[in-house]
């Protein structure tokens, strides 16, 4: 009976354990999907800013 309780209170405490890092895991996935967007928003400045500039230079050559 007693290594029953002790395999119950260690079997909770697993899970108490697998929900915390399933909480940590969508913060991280939740993190991940901002930095992508962040990300993908840089680069579109960027490729902006590279066609404002070879349009300058071209300008400038005229």
């Amino acid at each position: 009976q007693e290594e029953m309780n002790r395999l119950k209170t260690e079997m909770a405490s697993r899970v108490i354990q697998a929900q915390e890092m399933e909480e940590k895991l969508q913060l991280v996935q939740q993190e991940r999907s901002v930095l992508n967007d962040r990300l993908t928003h840089f680069n579109e400045v960027l490729g902006e800013y590279e066609e404002v500039n070879n349009e300058l230079k071209v300008n400038s050559f005229n």
